[in-house]
């Protein structure tokens, strides 16, 4: 029998979400992969927690805990169901955790953390790249994608 892993391996990515943007907006920003986020928007992290020795996602029965930790030291848990497809038939299952950027917001840098630690104690962590222009950054309403 295989020893239990000590670390997981996370996928996290960030995207738009649907919240406060117009139909047409809708259309190409939401759900949409992006680091760019106007204030006044909502991100949205989207995580998988995978097991290193059999690579397959982790649910929420697996997993004790998996936390988002924001800039300012405040933590939101990640929920976990299905997306995509129809509310009967999901495309898929996985993370997702929010924050909606209030308007007087500080634009800049927006350092995040994700961990997560499964039943058994195994830890993953994700930090962004350290390089600035790949890192989430929240930008000023004007700079706000709209349809052409």
């Amino acid at each position: 029998m295989a020893a239990a892993p000590k670390h997981l391996i996370l996928q996290v990515d960030t995207v738009r979400s649907p919240e406060g943007l117009t139909d047409a907006q809708k259309e190409f920003l939401s759900c949409v992969q992006q680091s760019r986020f106007p204030v006044s928007s909502r991100i949205v992290w989207r995580a998988r927690a995978l097991d290193p020795l059999s690579n397959k996602a982790l649910d929420d029965k697996a997993l004790k805990s998996f936390v988002l930790t924001l800039p300012d030291g405040k933590t939101d848990v990640f929920k976990y169901g299905g997306h995509g497809g129809t509310k009967e038939n999901p495309a898929e299952f996985f993370w997702t955790a929010g924050f909606s950027i209030p308007a007087t917001y500080p634009t800049g840098l927006f350092a995040y953390k994700v961990t997560a630690t499964s039943a058994d104690g195994a830890v993953g962590t994700f930090d962004q790249f350290k390089v600035p222009a790949g890192q989430l950054t929240i930008v000023p309403a004007s700079l706000r994608a709209t349809p052409q």
